[in-house]
C-alpha cells in the first residue's frame, strides 16, 4: 500500500522483494542530538512498463547504483549514512550487492 501511494504504482504490479526492521541511532550535525529511528524498509520489484507519479510528500526521484546513492545521501545528509548502510546490508547484502560495496 505504501509503495503504491508514494509512486502511483498500482500494487497489482509490485511484488515484495524482500523487507526487514532496522534499527539505529545518530547524532545529528546540527544540535549534537542523539536521535534512535526504528524503521521498516523493503526491496519491491516493478512488473511490467509503468510511470512514476511521486506523491505531494516528495519532490525528486533518481534511480542511481549503491555508491552514487551513498555519495548523494552523504553530502546531504552525513549523519543519516549509517542507517541508509544498515538498510542496504539487511535488505540487499545476499541477493543483490558485493560485500566489499557495503563494507
Amino acid at each position: 500500500r505504501e509503495s503504491e501511494e508514494e509512486t502511483g504504482i498500482p500494487r497489482s504490479a509490485l511484488e515484495l522483494i524482500q523487507s526487514t526492521e532496522v534499527k539505529a541511532e545518530y547524532v545529528t550535525t546540527r544540535g549534537r542530538k542523539k536521535i534512535k529511528v526504528d524503521l521498516v524498509a523493503y526491496a519491491i520489484k516493478v512488473n511490467g512498463e509503468h510511470q512514476l507519479k511521486l506523491s505531494e510528500e516528495h519532490s525528486d526521484f533518481k534511480w542511481v547504483p549503491y555508491d552514487q546513492a551513498r555519495v548523494i545521501i552523504g553530502n546531504k545528509y552525513k549523519e543519516q549514512i549509517e542507517v541508509f548502510d544498515a538498510v542496504c546490508r539487511e535488505l540487499f547484502y545476499q541477493k543483490f550487492m558485493r560485500r566489499s560495496n557495503l563494507e
